[in-house]
């Protein structure tokens, strides 16, 4: 569970103790066995209101025919459908395919599981949704041969909505190299032992996204037999439990079919706010401990808090807490104030504004008792300290709601959660939502956090862009950040299965879901990169400052320990974390 001397205190305040370092949280379970004909039993897709007409056809909720190559051969009646797909002639009966492709397995260890079968089924596919994208008069989208993401063409961004739209074909020998290589993409790597989960990042299989994007596409053209065809194929490939293309398969099917039912209006439910507090504190600090996706942050924010507190000796410290840590920040923190040379404050005061949107990694159980067990670990280090929450909205906040005194030393830490707050003001009066005013939430939130002269403002966020109204780019960005974060867990926890993973992966789905099926004010969901968020920020008065060497060192080391695929860069006044060549999150520290 990694060094005793960075998660001891950890260990103390969660109460968790040694129970939780011999915990084996990759513990399996015994993988259940399905035939060829179960799976397309399951396969079959949900009838579902779809906020448009669909098909009455029945052939939707039978078993579907199948090609050769395991793939679905639409009914004829269908007429040019039919042709569009271009559906192999059937040779083999579901029965015949059960007893080539023999029993699939589908289990809780699909990293490590190669089944010739089930690579043949998603060649199959693939090959038949991708491979006669060319002369279909229903498709809408186009699929990029070098990056397997959805590439619009150049001439209309995002794919046509009126008139002609775009076709791009991509070679099915591709596709199955990919597919067959899809579980196989753990290998050791030469940072420190640690693993590698591809030797080659650009060329790894990603074809989650090529059916993912095209669906979106088809949505948004509504494309009413090219939805039914993409949706079928992703429900038969979705696994919560797979490699992190079968996870994403299944985490973007269910927002795009939210998408579909208009299911916008309340946030998915959390998967943080219903799970058991155990498990909850369990899962962060794993992945405090496998991931620097959060930690290396922490890391970073903890050493500059620590040296802008220097020289204050006998003034009270007031840290404000805007964040998705849980308390899991503060105890290194706390231990380090209470131990530093030049001794600990007359009073530390730690301020956590808690969540009341219910956004992704924001909200925890009800009964999630954090702040009571920091105050139980700053006791035991004799150390003076006072902890509030306030659950309060970001933008209603005041001087007096935060208690914040002019003889105090004041620090302000706004992280994954400054981009709930809008990115555009909207004049509310008289029922208009329409009216664009001078200063948005966001930069009014910077501008009053500057107006209370902190010593130190910092921000963190995910470094993408979710910012922009077109609901094909926003998906295609969120299918992407999603994967990065699929992918990487994937790594940190070796891919094995458990408790604490799935939980932290359905958090992270939850931003896709907002994403996807919600707008205007009721998406929380609105991540800006470090470029437009250092904008914000300077335009409101603060300077930019970046961490000492000393800080950036010990970042260094700490990320040393993890998978040689991630990276840590210095760009633009901030500190941005990278995962195969692309930013994940940032940090970047002000000062007035």
């Amino acid at each position: 569970m990694g060094e005793r001397g960075e998660y001891g205190s950890l260990f103390e305040w969660l109460d968790i103790g040694d129970e939780c370092s011999s915990m084996d949280p990759f513990q399996l379970v015994d993988v259940e066995d399905h035939d060829q004909a179960s799976l397309w039993e399951t396969a079959a897709l949900p009838t579902m209101g779809m906020g448009m007409e669909m098909s009455d056809d029945p052939h939707f909720l039978m078993e579907p025919s199948l090609s050769t190559n395991g793939s679905p051969r639409l009914p004829a009646q269908w007429g040019d459908a039919e042709d569009s797909f271009k559906a192999d002639p059937l040779k083999n009966d579901i029965e015949e395919l059960s007893k080539a492709g023999k029993k699939r397995k589908r289990g809780k260890h699909c990293a490590n599981a190669n089944n010739s079968a089930l690579d043949q089924s998603i060649t199959g596919k693939l090959s038949n949704v991708l491979d006669n994208n060319v002369n279909s008069p229903h498709t809408g989208e186009s699929v990029h041969q070098d990056t397997h993401l959805y590439s619009p063409p150049e001439t209309n961004k995002l794919g046509a909505r009126n008139g002609a739209e775009s076709e791009n074909q991509m070679d099915s020998d591709s596709v199955s190299k990919k597919c067959n290589n899809s579980n196989n993409n753990n290998i050791k790597g030469k940072s420190g032992g640690q693993q590698n989960s591809s030797p080659n990042p650009s060329k790894e299989s990603r074809w989650a996204e090529q059916l993912l994007n095209p669906c979106a596409v088809a949505i948004a053209n509504n494309n009413i037999f090219r939805i039914q065809h993409l949706i079928w194929v992703l429900h038969d490939l979705a696994s919560a439990s797979g490699d992190a293309n079968h996870r994403l398969a299944a985490h973007g099917l269910k927002a795009l079919t939210a998408k579909i039912t208009h299911a916008g209006g309340t946030l998915p439910c959390s998967e943080f706010l219903s799970a058991d507090p155990r498990l909850f504190h369990k899962a962060l600090l794993k992945f405090h401990e496998v991931s620097p996706w959060y930690q290396l942050i922490y890391k970073i924010v903890n050493g500059a808090l620590l040296e802008a507190f220097e020289d204050k000796i006998s003034e009270t410290l007031h840290v404000i807490d805007i964040g998705v840590s849980h308390g899991m920040q503060w105890p290194t923190f706390i231990e380090a104030v209470a131990k530093r040379p030049s001794g600990p404050p007359s009073l530390l005061r730690l301020t956590v504004i808690s969540d009341t949107l219910g956004a992704p990694f924001s909200a925890g159980p009800p009964s999630n008792d954090f702040p009571n067990r920091l105050d139980r670990f700053a006791k035991s280090l004799n150390l003076n300290m006072e902890l509030n929450v306030i659950a309060q909205p970001l933008e209603s906040l005041t001087k007096e709601v935060l208690g914040v005194k002019e003889d105090e030393a004041l620090a302000i830490c706004l992280q994954f959660r400054g981009h709930q707050l809008l990115q555009e003001g909207f004049d509310k009066s008289d029922g208009m939502d329409d009216q664009l005013t001078s200063l948005s939430p966001r930069d009014k939130f910077i501008q009053f956090a500057r107006g209370l002269n902190p010593l130190l403002f910092v921000l963190s966020d995910n470094d993408v862009d979710h910012s922009s109204p077109d609901f094909l780019e926003r998906f295609q960005k969120s299918v992407d950040h999603l994967w990065r974060f699929l992918d990487s867990t994937s790594a940190c926890f070796k891919g094995r299965e458990c408790e604490e993973r799935r939980v932290l992966e359905g958090e992270a789905a939850m931003a896709l879901v907002n994403n996807v099926a919600y707008g205007d004010a009721s998406r929380v969901e609105r991540n800006e990169g470090h470029v437009k968020w250092g904008n914000r920020v300077m335009e409101r008065g603060f300077m930019s400052e970046m961490p000492s060497d000393e800080i950036l060192e010990g970042a260094r080391i700490m990320l040393r320990k993890h998978d040689s695929n991630w990276e840590m860069r210095l760009d633009e006044g901030c500190v941005s974390l990278w995962w195969k060549n692309h930013p994940v999150t940032f940090c970047s520290l002000w000062k007035p």
